[in-house]
């Protein structure tokens, strides 16, 4: 049974939530946005590969999942930077992304659902993450858009989401 239990889950979480603040100061315009996003995505890179190491079974689709993550912080990394090349790590991204949406997509989802026994706590709490989701997508159409409460929307939905990820 320990051999299951995932290691690094709340450091990665923590990250994750640093991310999604650093996407706040950096639609706020405020100081240091660049620093945090750096710090996050690069913990999490460095996180994500030691949870892979210390995995004792590595599949087919754990390796997968690494070069997902990996990519995803490394595109992130040259997307703060301004760094050339940046379609490069996007297409591998993509089709690791695709690939593991085909290999484990949709069991994934269905299988922590029909783990858990619906309660109205669990309701109330997938529903912070739909409504944190909902207001990341409008506030962005929003903002393509120039309405207003754009970014009031968008930094609802960040806030909704880092509380779900926390």
């Amino acid at each position: 049974m320990e051999s299951n239990k995932k290691i690094l889950s709340i450091p990665l979480r923590v990250s994750m939530c640093f991310i999604l603040v650093g996407f706040i100061f950096k639609m706020l315009h405020w100081p240091l946005a660049s620093t945090i996003l750096t710090i996050a995505f690069v913990s999490i890179l460095v996180l994500y590969t030691l949870r892979f190491w210390k995995k004792p079974k590595k599949t087919f689709l754990a390796y997968n999942k690494l070069v997902m993550i990996s990519f995803w912080a490394i595109n992130g990394l040259i997307q703060i930077f301004h760094l050339p090349f940046a379609l490069y790590p996007e297409i591998i991204l993509v089709l690791s992304l695709i690939l593991w949406a085909i290999l484990e997509g949709t069991t994934y989802f269905s299988k922590e659902t029909k783990n858990k026994k619906l309660n109205t706590g669990l309701i109330i709490w997938n529903l912070i993450m739909v409504f944190g989701s909902i207001a990341i997508m409008s506030g962005g159409f929003f903002m393509l858009l120039e309405w207003d409460y754009a970014l009031p929307l968008l930094t609802l939905g960040v806030f909704l989401v880092t509380i779900y990820v926390f």
